[in-house]
């Protein structure tokens, strides 16, 4: 399928890139940046097709409230850099949920990551889990300009990118990987 072809593709690609990579470190910065830029987008492919052969059958339980601390643990130093608050409103008894562990933290990660870059400096990013009638609602929230209306019907296509997604180099698959594993 095409899912799988992409995938294959996609770890090709990235294990020669990460190879170069570690073999120059900083020896050569002008190779590195672009390298670095394309060993990022094959990860992005390969995760994302990752995503779309998502098989539920294979679910583990996991506890959401402990998945959503690691991945506020991940992008700390990431809202450190920026002088952003992470602010995390989480239970502290678990919340079960049946998912593949790997895919939803990357998926959780790319959305702090996205509030941390787009948050105003020495603002706040939210990270809250609640309670609803049979389920969690999970979100994260920044206190950036936000998203134009007219961006928001193609905010989780895949190619899709903004303005500033564009400007960081961005192939528009960080929002349609997170709807796909959601």
């Amino acid at each position: 399928t095409r899912a799988e072809t992409l995938a294959f593709i996609s770890h090709d690609l990235r294990s020669p890139l990460a190879q170069v990579l570690a073999r120059l470190g900083q020896r050569a910065p002008d190779v590195v940046e672009p390298l670095s830029r394309a060993h990022a987008l094959a990860e992005d492919f390969l995760h994302a097709s990752r995503a779309e052969m998502l098989d539920p059958a294979r679910f583990e339980p996991l506890d959401l409230a402990s998945l959503a601390h690691q991945a506020a643990d991940d992008a700390w130093t990431a809202a450190r850099d920026r002088s952003v608050t992470l602010e995390r409103r989480l239970p502290d008894t678990p919340c079960w949920v049946n998912a593949d562990f790997g895919l939803l933290h990357r998926a959780l990660l790319n959305l702090l990551s996205n509030a941390i870059k787009h948050a105003p400096g020495h603002s706040r990013v939210d990270l809250a889990l609640e309670a609803g009638p049979g389920v969690w609602r999970l979100s994260v929230s920044d206190h950036g300009a936000g998203i134009a209306d007219d961006d928001r019907a193609r905010l989780f296509a895949a190619g899709a990118t903004l303005a500033a997604g564009a400007r960081a180099g961005g192939a528009g698959l960080g929002l349609y990987f997170v709807r796909t594993v959601a």
